[in-house]
């Protein structure tokens, strides 16, 4: 992809015709074990405002600390998030 345009379009473009709606593309996870049922992961998250007018509204990062529970399943324990960039509206 090239330029802001086809990348708006390559994210927006099956949404047309829905009403506008904030939402966020998530990609580039890393996952580190800290230990036994323990677990850090980082992503970072594209924000597309949706309908008419769609545009990239923004972008963050995420870092959750999972845990493994007793029935083996992972949960998120904590959620931190921060834009990197401020968010459009």
């Amino acid at each position: 992809m090239t330029g802001r345009d086809e990348l708006v379009g390559r994210f927006t473009g099956a949404w047309t015709g829905q009403a506008a709606a904030l939402r966020h593309q998530v990609g580039a996870v890393a996952l580190e074990m800290q230990g036994e049922g323990r677990a850090h992961a980082r992503f970072y998250c594209t924000y597309v405002l949706t309908g008419e007018a769609a545009t990239l509204a923004g972008m963050g990062e995420y870092h959750d600390d999972l845990v493994r529970g007793v029935d083996g399943r992972w949960r998120v324990a904590r959620r931190r998030h921060r834009f990197l960039t401020p968010l459009a509206h």
